[in-house]
C-alpha cells in the first residue's frame, strides 16, 4: 500500500521515550575499567607467597590443586596462559583482575537496581573495588575473586527473579551456585538465604517447568565441572593433589577429608570459643583504626534500605552472618595470628553484600530533583572517602614490588647442588614448585612430594630440608638412622652420621651469588609465609656472619648478623641466632633480648600442626632465658 504525503515514518517525538537515567550506562561502565585499571596498575609479577605458586602451576599443566580441587577456577584461568604478552604469572593474575573487577560492575548493578541513583551505585562498587580484601585477592593467582564474581551474579539473578519473576533470572541465580559450587564451598552454603528468598518471593514462578526445569539443569551441569578432577588426575598432572582418579578418591578430595582425618585432624580447634573469636575478629573487621566515616555510612545506607528495600537488607544481613558468624565455627580453626591472618579472605562476600547496601543506598537529599548542589558536596565527600580508603588499603592491594617469593625462593634453589632432592613443606613449597615446574628454573630439582611428579625410582644426589629438624622430619628419615642438618645457603643438607663423622666446620658453609634483600614485615608481621621466608633470610646471614668470625673477618661477621637479626622473624631463626653467639661467646647483650623475642614469636603464632615442621620447644626457651635473667651463662 503507498504511503501518505503527509503519512511520517516512526515514532512522533511525543511518543519516544527519554531515558530518565542517561548517566546510569556510564557509572556501569566505569565500575567495571576503574577497578581494572586499579588491578592491573598493582599487579604482581611474578608467584607471591600461600597457594599462588600451586595455582598457577595448575593453571598452566591443567592440574588438580589441593582439596577441594577448584576445577572451575583451573579451567577458566587455564585459556589466559595464551596471552603472548607479560610473564606467566602475570597473564593468569590477569584472569583474576577481571574477576575482581566484574564483582564491582555487578556490585553498581545491583546498587542502581535498588536506589536508582548511578553515581551513589558507582560509590559503592569503587569501595569494594579498593577495600583490603577484594584488592589483595585481584592482583594475584588465587579463587577469591572467581568467587565473588561467582556470589555476585547470584545476588542479581536472585534479586532480579524477585523483582520481575522471569525465568533466565532464575537460571542465572541456579547457574551461579552450580558453577560457584565448583569453585569454592562458600558459595552453596551463602546462597541459601537467597534461595529462601526467592521461595518466599516468588514460590509459584519458581515451580513454573519454564524456571524451575532449566534451573535445575544448570545447577547441574554446574556441578557437573568436577568431572574435570578424575579426568585430569588420570593424567597425572602436576601438580595432582589427592589423586582423585577414582569415584572414591574425588568425592574425598571434594569434601576435603585430607584436612579432617588422620593427622590433619591436629588443626582444627577444641574449644568452641576459638570460633567465637574468629567470628568477634571478622565482624571487628570493618571497624577499622583511623576510619569510623566508614561505619557511618554504612549505617545510614542501611536505614535508607529500611523502607525501600528491607527484604534486601535482611537477607543481606543473613549473608553477612553467615560469612563471618556460622563459618568459623563450620571451619573449626585455632584462633591466632597466623589464623587470622588466613581468614582475612573468607569475608569478601560479607565485604560485597556491605558494599551493595551503601551502592543502594536513596537519601532523599540526594532523590529530590532540586539537590543539585547536595549532590556536588556529595560527589565531592564519596571521592575523598573512597581515595582515603584506598590509601588505607594500599599496602594490602599493591602487589606489583611483592618480590619475596621470587627471590628467596630462586636464592633456595641456587643453594642446591645438581639433582637435590628437597623435603617439602607447606610454606614454601608452592614457590619451589612453580619455578622448578613453570619457570624452569632449576628443573633438575626434585621436590618429595607424588603429586609434584616425584618419580621414586629416580635417584638424587643429595637429600636437603627448608627447616633444621622437625619431628615429621626426622619420622620420614627415621630408616635412615642418625641424621644431622648441615646449613648450606638458605638450605639445609641432611646428613647421616656415625661415630667417624666429623662435627660440622662453619667455614664450609657456602654462600651464594646472590642472597636476597627481604623487606621489612610492615603489614604482613603476621602472615606465616612471609614470616617463614623472612626466617630462611636469617638463617642465612646468621650462617654466614658465623662463618666470617671463625675465618677471623669479625667486621663482615657483624654486618650479617645485623642483618640476621632484622629478619629473625620466627622463633627457629631468633634462636639459631642465640646458638651462634653462644658458641663463640659474642653478642651477650643480644641474647637475652633474642630469646625474649623467640618466646614472644612462639606464644604468637604456636599452632600444634605448623610445630609439626616448626618445632622448638618453649621449655627450652623459658630455661635459658631464666639463665640470662639470672647473669648466668
Amino acid at each position: 500500500m503507498a504511503r501518505r504525503p503527509d503519512q511520517k515514518i516512526g515514532p512522533s517525538p511525543t511518543e519516544v521515550k527519554e531515558d530518565p537515567h542517561p548517566h546510569q550506562r556510564w557509572a556501569a561502565l566505569l565500575s567495571f575499567v576503574l577497578p581494572l585499571s586499579l588491578y592491573l596498575w598493582s599487579l604482581a609479577t611474578t608467584v607471591t607467597l600461600e597457594d599462588s605458586g600451586e595455582f598457577l602451576t595448575a593453571a598452566v599443566n591443567l592440574g588438580v590443586p589441593h582439596p577441594p580441587g577448584y576445577p572451575l577456577w583451573c579451567l577458566l584461568a587455564h585459556p589466559f596462559t595464551w596471552i603472548p604478552i607479560g610473564t606467566m604469572a602475570e597473564r593468569i593474575h590477569f584472569f583474576s583482575a577481571l574477576c575482581g573487577a566484574g564483582t564491582c560492575f555487578f556490585t553498581q548493578r545491583i546498587g542502581f537496581k535498588l536506589s536508582e541513583l548511578p553515581w551513589v551505585a558507582l560509590f559503592g562498587a569503587l569501595m569494594l573495588a579498593v577495600s583490603p580484601s577484594l584488592w589483595s585477592q585481584s592482583t594475584i593467582a588465587e579463587v577469591y575473586s572467581l568467587n565473588a564474581l561467582i556470589f555476585s551474579l547470584a545476588v542479581w539473578g536472585a534479586l532480579c527473579f524477585v523483582d520481575d519473576p522471569k525465568p533466565v533470572h532464575l537460571q542465572t541465580l541456579a547457574a551461579a551456585v552450580g558453577f560457584g559450587s565448583a569453585n569454592h564451598y562458600l558459595t552453596p552454603l551463602l546462597a541459601i538465604p537467597l534461595l529462601l528468598w526467592v521461595l518466599a518471593r516468588q514460590p509459584k514462578a519458581i515451580l513454573r517447568p519454564a524456571a524451575f526445569v532449566p534451573s535445575i539443569l544448570w545447577f547441574l551441569l554446574g556441578l557437573a565441572t568436577y568431572a574435570y578432577l578424575p579426568i585430569r588426575a588420570s593424567a597425572n598432572p602436576v601438580p595432582n593433589a589427592g589423586d582423585p582418579a577414582t569415584w572414591k578418591q574425588m568425592v574425598d578430595h571434594v569434601l576435603r577429608r585430607a584436612y579432617t582425618e588422620g593427622s590433619e585432624s591436629i588443626r582444627f580447634a577444641e574449644s568452641w570459643t576459638d570460633s567465637a573469636q574468629h567470628a568477634y575478629h571478622a565482624m571487628m573487621g570493618y571497624a577499622p583504626a583511623g576510619f569510623p566515616i566508614l561505619l557511618i555510612v554504612g549505617m545510614f545506607s542501611a536505614i535508607t534500605l529500611v523502607s525501600k528495600r528491607g527484604d534486601y537488607l535482611l537477607v543481606g544481613l543473613a549473608i553477612v552472618l553467615l560469612n563471618n558468624v556460622a563459618l568459623p565455627f563450620l571451619v573449626n580453626d585455632r584462633f591466632n595470628a597466623g589464623w587470622m591472618f588466613v581468614h582475612r579472605v573468607y569475608g569478601i562476600p560479607a565485604d560485597f553484600i556491605l558494599a551493595t547496601f551503601i551502592a543502594g543506598m536513596r537519601p532523599s537529599f540526594l532523590a529530590a530533583p532540586s539537590s543539585a548542589g547536595w549532590k556536588w558536596i556529595a560527589a565531592g565527600a564519596a571521592t575523598m572517602v573512597t581515595i582515603a580508603f584506598a590509601i588505607n588499603s594500599y599496602p594490602h592491594g599493591y602487589r606489583r614490588q611483592e618480590m619475596i617469593a621470587d627471590r628467596v625462593g630462586r636464592a633456595f634453589l641456587d643453594s642446591l647442588p645438581p639433582n637435590a632432592a628437597v623435603l617439602p613443606l607447606d610454606d614454601f613449597v608452592y614457590v619451589l614448585l612453580y619455578l622448578t615446574k613453570v619457570e624452569k628454573y632449576r628443573p633438575d630439582v626434585v621436590l618429595l612430594r607424588k603429586d609434584f611428579g616425584y618419580d621414586s625410582k629416580k635417584s638424587y644426589s643429595s637429600l636437603y630440608s627448608m627447616v633444621p629438624s622437625s619431628p615429621a622430619i626426622e619420622r620420614e628419615l627415621s630408616s635412615l638412622g642418625k641424621i644431622r642438618f648441615v646449613p648450606q645457603g638458605l638450605a639445609y643438607r641432611i646428613e647421616r652420621i656415625n661415630i667417624a663423622s666429623p662435627p660440622v666446620d662453619p667455614r664450609d658453609f657456602q654462600e651464594i651469588a646472590e642472597p636476597p634483600a627481604v623487606p621489612s614485615p610492615g603489614i604482613l608481621a603476621d602472615d606465616p609465609f612471609h614470616r617463614f621466608a623472612r626466617g630462611l633470610v636469617s638463617s642465612y646471614w646468621a650462617e654466614l656472619g658465623h662463618k666470617h668470625w671463625v675465618e677471623g673477618d669479625k667486621d663482615r661477621a657483624e654486618a650479617d648478623w645485623d642483618r640476621a637479626e632484622q629478619s629473625a622473624d620466627t622463633a627457629i631463626a631468633a634462636l639459631r641466632l642465640v646458638q651462634i653467639y653462644e658458641e663463640n661467646n659474642v653478642r651477650t647483650d643480644q641474647q637475652k633480648k633474642l630469646l625474649e623475642q623467640a618466646l614472644a614469636l612462639h606464644d604468637r603464632y604456636y599452632d600444634p600442626a605448623a610445630s609439626r615442621y616448626l618445632f622448638v620447644d618453649r621449655d627450652e626457651i623459658r630455661k635459658k632465658l631464666s639463665r640470662r635473667e639470672a647473669g648466668l651463662p
